[in-house]
């Protein structure tokens, strides 16, 4: 399945890493697997998990932010087609006022941007125009690590959310990982198994625009989910 092939990337970081490690995965959108869904759950459980994406960043621990800035990840989450517009859907990123990221297209990631300490006014507005989808004023605090992620409610209204990130070092061996649920959907719950007789990490009822983080150790793994 398509979420087996984007799981290869878990297993190489968690098995041939050179030094600890945060793995973070953002569930979004993206029609790749082909699993059925129970009859009650609807269509937006079905869909849900036909388009379960793994989206991994790892984030050196020796890296250290310039003075005391926060360092912060911009992603974009929403695939145009389900607006009904082109999958890519460009967006331009103003911060403050003033244009920061051009033609950012579905699934890019831009950073790590170094920024003071504070809190800005952002507006994502279609590329090339004037029609703004988003706007959020955001805060950021000193030594800060953070994603930014453009994404859909469950109801499908676009949207973007603020999520901290915690890159301390998760200990010998082990890694670190931070789920977001950023896909419009409802809640559901996220099993992690390690391969081949572990018990499975849990996360229940995780709902859009929550995160969820674990410290695990180096192995091969299976993510599934179910509805809630």
């Amino acid at each position: 399945s398509c979420l087996e092939k984007d799981l290869k990337i878990l297993d190489n970081l968690l098995t041939h890493r050179p030094r600890p490690c945060i793995i973070l995965v953002n569930i979004w959108a993206r029609a790749c697997m082909q699993q059925p869904s129970p009859k009650t759950w609807g269509r937006s459980m079905n869909r849900f998990v036909r388009m379960i994406s793994a989206v991994t960043l790892a984030v050196g621990l020796t890296a250290t932010a310039l003075a005391n800035n926060a360092s912060v990840y911009v992603v974009h989450g929403i695939n145009g087609g389900d607006l009904g517009l082109p999958e890519a859907l460009p967006v331009d990123v103003y911060v403050n006022g003033g244009l920061a990221i051009e033609d950012f297209t579905f699934k890019a990631v831009v950073g790590p941007v170094s920024l003071p300490a504070g809190t800005y006014d952002i507006a994502i507005k279609l590329a090339n125009t004037d029609v703004t989808v988003i706007e959020a004023s955001v805060p950021f605090g000193a030594w800060e690590n953070a994603t930014v992620i453009a994404h859909l409610t469950e109801g499908g209204a676009p949207t973007a959310s603020k999520f901290t990130n915690n890159v301390s070092n998760p200990g010998f061996f082990r890694s670190r990982i931070i789920a977001h649920h950023t896909a419009a959907a409802p809640a559901v719950d996220v099993y992690l198994k390690r391969l081949p007789l572990f018990s499975p990490l849990v996360v229940q009822d995780f709902a859009n625009g929550e995160q969820a983080s674990a410290s695990i150790g180096s192995g091969i793994y299976r993510l599934w989910l179910t509805p809630t």
